[in-house]
C-alpha cells in the first residue's frame, strides 16, 4: 500500500514495494522495519510507514503511535537477542531535501557509552543552560492545549 505521493525515486518506497532489497525484521499492513545498511550500532533499524509521508505533520497520529509500538516490540526482542543496554529512538523531518524524503524512525541499540556513534556519547557537553525567565517565555509561546 503506497500513497499517491510515493515515487520510484524514493528508496524507502522502493523497499516497501519490494523493488529494492532490504533486510526486513518486521512488517505489517502499515509499516516495514528493516536493518540500516549504514548502522550506528549493531541492530540499527529503520521503521517506515508504507504510505509515503515526508514529515511528522503529515502522518496520522495512529500511524505514529503504531511506529512507536513497533519500536517497543523491536527493543524488547533486541534486548533478548543482542544484549543491548539501552536504545535511542530518533526521527527528523526533512525540512531540506536530503537523501531520504520518506519519514522514518530510527531504532538504535546502545551497548556502551563509549561507542563511537552512541547518541549519549556524541551529545554536546558544553550546551549552555537556559535562564529560567527565557524558559518561561518560551513555555508560554509554545504551550499547546492537551485537548482540542
Amino acid at each position: 500500500m503506497i500513497s499517491r505521493k510515493s515515487t520510484d525515486k524514493c528508496l524507502f518506497c522502493q523497499i516497501v514495494s519490494g523493488k529494492a532489497k532490504s533486510w526486513t525484521v518486521y512488517e505489517d499492513a502499515s509499516v516495514k522495519a528493516f536493518l540500516n545498511i549504514y548502522p550506528l550500532s549493531k541492530g540499527h533499524t529503520l521503521i517506515v510507514p508504507k504510505i509515503h509521508y515526508e514529515g511528522v505533520n503529515e502522518i496520522p497520529v495512529q500511524t505514529l503511535r503504531h511506529m512507536v509500538s513497533v519500536a517497543k516490540k523491536l527493543t524488547i526482542a533486541y534486548g533478548k537477542t543482542l544484549g543491548m543496554k539501552g536504545v535511542s529512538l530518533h526521527s527528523q523531518d526533512h525540512l531540506k531535501k536530503i537523501k531520504f524524503g520518506h519519514y522514518h524512525l530510527h531504532v538504535v541499540p546502545r551497548y556502551d557509552r563509549n561507542e563511537r556513534y552512541d547518541f549519549a556519547s556524541i551529545w554536546p557537553k558544553d550546551v549552555p543552560k537556559t535562564k529560567p525567565g527565557d524558559l518561561e517565555k518560551l513555555r508560554l509561546q509554545l504551550s499547546v492545549p492537551s485537548r482540542p
